[in-house]
C-alpha cells in the first residue's frame, strides 16, 4: 500500500460554495456577459489601410515596433521611453528593419520573398471568384 498523505476533506459549506459559485459564474457568463461594443474593443490591425500610402499601419505594439509610424506620442509616451531605458527600440528606430511606413498583405513574409508571386496570388483570387456562380465574392454561393 502506497503511503499517501491525510489532507483533510473540507466542511460541506465549502464545497457547496465553490459549485454555486462556478453555476452563477457560469449563467452570468452566458446571459449578462455581453460582447463588448465596437468603442470599445481592441483593434490590433485597422480595418482599411492608410489612403495616402495604401498601406497597414497598427496602432500599437507589444514587443518590437514592426510597422508602427512614428509620430511624436508613440516615440515619446511612458512606456516607450521605458522600453527604450531598458535597451529596446521605440518606432522610428531603425527603420530598414521595423519599416515604420507600414505593410502591404503581398508583401509580409520574410525579405526573399517580398514582391514575388503578387501576379500567381491575383490569378489564384480571380480563380476564386470566377468559380463561384453568380458573381458573389462568397466562396459557398451566398449572396452578400
Amino acid at each position: 500500500m502506497a503511503l499517501q498523505p491525510s489532507v483533510p476533506t473540507p466542511p460541506k459549506s465549502v464545497e457547496r460554495l465553490v459549485i454555486y459559485s462556478r453555476i452563477f459564474t457560469k449563467y452570468f457568463r452566458r446571459y449578462v456577459g455581453l460582447p463588448r461594443p465596437v468603442f470599445l474593443t481592441n483593434r490590433a490591425v485597422p480595418e482599411k489601410p492608410n489612403p495616402e500610402s495604401d498601406r497597414y499601419c497598427p496602432g500599437a505594439y507589444e514587443a518590437y515596433p514592426y510597422y508602427v509610424r512614428p509620430t511624436f506620442w508613440k516615440r515619446f509616451n511612458p512606456i516607450a521611453l521605458l522600453r527604450w531605458a531598458s535597451g529596446g527600440d521605440r518606432p522610428g528606430d531603425k527603420p530598414e528593419k521595423y519599416h515604420p511606413e507600414g505593410y502591404k498583405i503581398e508583401e509580409l513574409g520574410p525579405p526573399r520573398w517580398h514582391g514575388k508571386g503578387i501576379e500567381w496570388m491575383q490569378g489564384d483570387v480571380q480563380k476564386g471568384k470566377d468559380a463561384v456562380p453568380g458573381g458573389s465574392t462568397c466562396p459557398f454561393g451566398l449572396t452578400g
